[in-house]
């Protein structure tokens, strides 16, 4: 992400932190339930449910995949590590790369993670794309993320504090880089 991406290494943590507590960042990784037609994005027979480094899911997945020369159809969790990290980058030049310019503004990691929170969890949930979002804006989607998940699939601790879980994570990668 430093070298391909053109990410500091602040910006990089927030990233892999976010990453880590998505799947633990595990290219393999993807949301059986979903991909059984249990869960939100997936119907049996689909390729829209949650997979990979990004849990990329439903009509993003596709075009992620679409936007890096794979077929709609190519399962992401069958990628390398490596072509997963070069599909990020490009999505983060191309599709997104509104939301990334605002995490390549980010000089802490405080404000880093918060931004790749948003990016990752909901960028319909900050107004603030034209600096960066703020760690208010990652706590508000995380209480919101947190209701959501507990009235979809039961009440659970792990639905909350996605922020400053992500927060942790990203200060620990901050700290190995």
């Amino acid at each position: 992400m430093i070298e391909k991406g053109g990410f500091s290494k602040v910006q990089a943590a927030a990233i892999a932190g976010t990453m880590i507590d998505e799947n633990k960042c595990n290219p393999a990784s993807y949301m059986k339930a979903e991909a059984a037609g249990k869960g939100a994005s997936g119907t049996r027979g689909n390729n829209r449910y949650g997979a990979g480094i990004g849990s990329w899911t439903g009509d993003y997945k596709l075009r992620v995949l679409q936007q890096s020369g794979y077929s709609p159809s190519t399962k992401i969790e069958t990628l390398s590590m490596d072509q997963q990290i070069d599909m990020f980058i490009r999505d983060t030049q191309t599709g997104h790369k509104k939301y990334y310019d605002a995490l390549k503004r980010c000089q802490s990691i405080e404000d880093a993670s918060a931004t790749s929170v948003l990016i990752t969890s909901g960028v319909g949930k900050s107004k603030n794309w034209d600096t960066h979002p703020t760690q208010e804006d990652a706590k508000r989607l995380s209480d919101w993320y947190g209701a959501s998940n507990d009235r979809r699939f039961g009440k659970s601790p792990y639905h909350w504090n996605l922020d400053k879980r992500r927060l942790d994570y990203s200060r620990q990668v901050l700290k190995y880089l």
